[in-house]
């Protein structure tokens, strides 16, 4: 399982979830800064990936 975080995630949250085992992407890296969070929860449902978001 793979969680995409959207810029508005705290860093030390992706990681602590890393440092935990879990695979962690950033979306300003995958995607673009600033998506949509429609655009974002589009991309994870094409790629399997879980939306983390504040």
């Amino acid at each position: 399982m793979t969680f995409l975080a959207d810029e508005h995630v705290p860093r030390v949250f992706v990681t602590t979830l890393r440092s935990n085992g879990h695979d962690v992407l950033e979306a300003k890296a995958t995607v673009a800064a600033s998506t949509a969070d429609k655009r974002l929860l589009e991309y994870c449902a094409e790629n399997g990936h879980i939306l983390l978001t504040r």
